[in-house]
């Protein structure tokens, strides 16, 4: 693609201020990334050259730019970190969940997750959500091969939310809520029966579809580009059966793009990395 050249010339009206700002910082062209803020235009890249009156940026967004000094009002250079973190959570991220949790309820969670504009994220989730049922009889003994009744959720829902991300690229805080519904199989009828190898109750279910307000705090790790793990809290607030416990799941998909250090350790094998490349 070819390098776009932009000349900006402007009125040398702020002389004393570019100097205050700029002899502050000291940048090293062909090695330091930064950010110049000018009359109404912000340009980010790495310095490729600079004399007396010039600064010459490779900009991702405008290719090559040369600055008039003059007109800047002000300069920071942005570390490794810094680059490395913005450029690891920047675009459009798709991913999948798959875990569980235990709380008033033992649950199962399924969920699309997507992550856009670097801080929004929107999930569609399956939740099936699994305790004892509060009416069976105390003296309720299973069958042979039959389980002990169980009230049951089946409950989907959708959750929007916003994304923190702490200085490490592998740790991110997610806050999401939103709304569910689903189906609410609860057991009914308790009836006394005798028999060697089945239940001494006999019951029927009862099912219930029933509105909820989902709150899903959580902490991701991804520790791989496609590969992570989340923990965090889970809640469904329902006219039925109240779910509240803690989660852990496995997430996999597209989570982050490279760290810095990631195309260092590639890069070692083939060429060494600019950090103004394109990822």
């Amino acid at each position: 693609m070819k390098k776009l050249l932009l000349i900006i010339l402007f009125v040398a009206n702020n002389t004393a201020l570019f100097a205050q700002n700029f002899s502050d910082v000291k940048i090293k062209s062909g090695r330091d990334y930064v950010v110049i803020e000018t009359s109404g235009t912000q340009i980010t890249g790495t310095v490729l050259n600079q004399d007396e009156n010039d600064i010459m940026i490779n900009s991702k967004q405008a290719g090559i730019v040369v600055i008039h000094k003059i007109e800047i009002k002000e300069v920071r250079k942005v570390s490794k970190e810094e680059l490395s973190q913005a450029k690891s959570v920047s675009g459009t991220f798709f991913y999948g969940e798959i875990g569980g949790g235990y709380g008033t309820h033992g649950s199962l969670k399924i969920a699309f997750d997507i992550i856009n504009h670097t801080s929004n994220t929107i999930s569609i989730c399956f939740f099936f959500s699994s305790h004892r049922d509060p009416d069976r009889p105390p003296d309720f003994a299973p069958g042979l091969f039959e389980p002990y009744p169980q009230q049951q959720l089946y409950m989907f829902g959708i959750m929007y939310g916003k994304v923190f991300y702490s200085k490490q690229t592998t740790t991110r805080f997610v806050l999401k809520g939103g709304l569910s519904g689903g189906v609410v199989y609860t057991p009914q009828n308790y009836i006394s029966a005798g028999s060697w190898f089945e239940a001494n109750y006999t019951y029927s279910l009862k099912h219930e579809f029933t509105p909820g307000i989902l709150l899903n705090p959580t902490m991701e790790l991804p520790v791989r580009r496609y590969f992570g793990l989340s923990f965090g809290l889970y809640t469904n607030v329902n006219f039925i059966s109240p779910v509240f416990g803690v989660e852990g799941s496995m997430i996999f998909g597209k989570l982050r793009n490279k760290t810095l250090q990631e195309m260092n350790r590639k890069a070692r094998r083939h060429r060494p990395f600019r950090e103004d490349q394109v990822l």
